[in-house]
């Protein structure tokens, strides 16, 4: 299923924060962002390391830092929140589309029941209630067969008769 702008309007606001990684410490950090400072390592050429939420912060900072000619590079990761859950879906499959799915399922049942019960009792007492009362007659005639209440007729008999024919 193809993702709506809701879809992904969604999964950038509640479920993709960005990566800033830069060599040097960044001239400009905005209030509510921290500031990480990296471990050396071999393999690992940045240094500090920025999470941004929002896009105009991710602008602002970008800006900055191509104004200072400093060396970075930006990753997006999800978030592991409940969010991240529902919004986005691996498999590509659409929340608006099959949360309006379910709602209107459930408004289709609501109304079938509320709207037409005669029909459903109409259904029930024709096609439910004969079944369960052929499974309920067996289940009887199983019960006395095994436990008495009739001598030995029903299924006790034909588990004597299997047990013969071997």
């Amino acid at each position: 299923m193809q993702q709506t702008k809701l879809d992904r309007w969604l999964q950038n606001t509640f479920v993709n924060e960005t990566l800033i990684m830069t060599v040097r410490e960044p001239p400009v950090v905005p209030k509510g962002i921290k500031l990480l400072e990296l471990p050396q390592t071999l393999n690992n050429r940045y240094r500090y390391q920025m999470v941004v939420r929002r896009q105009q912060e991710v602008d602002s900072i970008l800006s900055a830092l191509k104004k200072d000619s400093q060396t970075f590079t930006t990753r997006v990761q999800h978030r592991s929140r409940l969010a991240a859950r529902y919004f986005s879906n691996p498999s590509g499959k659409s929340f608006t589309i099959n949360l309006l799915g379910s709602i209107l399922g459930a408004a289709f049942v609501f109304t079938v029941v509320i709207f037409f019960p005669n029909i459903l009792i109409e259904y029930f007492h024709e096609f439910v209630v004969p079944i369960g009362e052929k499974f309920k007659d067996a289940a009887i005639d199983t019960w006395q067969g095994f436990f008495g209440g009739g001598g030995d007729s029903g299924a006790t008999e034909t588990i004597r008769e299997s047990g013969t024919q071997n």
